[in-house]
């Protein structure tokens, strides 16, 4: 080896060594980038070196880069139906790198354990099931009404109608593109039966028609109702209807996509909350 014959080797600089024969010649060197990093590590002093070298673990057998897919893969088909494999191996994958990423970013060691990885492989699976759908949909920020295309806002002029606070008018903004996103996420993997969102819907129309035929009869029994009285009752049924629990599958239990669903029909004007919201929004459907 060429480096049996070298008497010493002085690190100058980041990019620089002195390196000195056995015969005594000395010879100023550029140094490439590998190369500067293990004379960096043989200029470290033992006791540095030594505590590197204790936090290293070399796994015998482990997969590398190309094979570590396939062998969790045999791992995961036994935990989830086959035709959702590939989104489950998708979604270890993203939460794996997160969890190196946290890790690596770390002042304090951050562990990932095997209990960890298995709860959340059984986590994910009972998610791609007959009577559960996945949510993968979290923060999409701060929106505005400005954020909103002109198909878009139907839904929020529904709500200024009845005079929703700002909060909850935020609020009805992030349901609406969280359930639109999910539902989109849904159609684009095949994750739904036939019809299904549409029968969905039909269940949503189905519930908001008897409580709007509620609130039309309570305004009856008004003499002359007045626009407050109006708005009042709209309010009413909109708070009852956020309320209700209605899932498009059993297990599928995050309400914004109830809630979403809801906002995205009020854009076709097929459900709404003033006793007026037909006569007064028709327009806009022409736009």
């Amino acid at each position: 080896m060429i480096y049996q014959l070298l008497e010493k080797v002085t690190v100058l600089s980041r990019e620089h060594i002195r390196v000195t024969p056995r015969d005594g010649l000395e010879i100023e060197q550029a140094v490439e980038q590998p190369k500067r990093r293990k004379f960096a590590f043989l200029k470290t002093d033992e006791s540095t070196i030594k505590h590197l070298i204790s936090q290293i673990c070399v796994i015998d057998g482990a997969s590398d880069i190309i094979d570590v897919e396939k062998n969790f893969r045999k791992q995961i088909r036994y935990s989830c139906i086959p035709k959702y494999e590939n989104q489950i191996c998708e979604r270890l994958e993203g939460w794996w790198y997160k969890k190196a990423i946290e890790a690596l970013c770390s002042d304090t060691p951050i562990f990932v354990t095997q209990s960890q990885v298995r709860s959340f492989i059984v986590s994910v699976s009972q998610e791609y099931s007959d009577d559960n759908l996945p949510i993968d949909v979290f923060d999409i920020g701060n929106l505005q009404e400005d954020d909103l295309s002109a198909n878009e806002k139907i839904f929020y002029e529904q709500l200024k109608l009845i005079c929703l606070g700002n909060r909850r008018m935020q609020t009805a903004l992030r349901d609406y593109y969280r359930a639109f996103k999910q539902r989109a996420n849904w159609v684009r993997n095949d994750l739904l039966f036939v019809n299904e969102l549409e029968k969905y819907e039909q269940r949503l129309i189905d519930e908001w028609e008897h409580a709007f035929a509620a609130m039309e009869d309570d305004l009856a029994e008004y003499s002359g109702v007045t626009e407050e009285e109006k708005i009042k009752e709209g309010r009413r049924l909109f708070s009852e209807i956020e309320k209700k629990d209605i899932r498009i599958r059993p297990k599928c239990q995050e309400a914004f996509v109830m809630r979403g669903s809801y906002h995205m029909l009020a854009n076709q004007l097929k459900v709404g909350w003033h006793i007026d919201f037909y006569d007064r929004l028709k327009r806009l459907l022409d736009t």
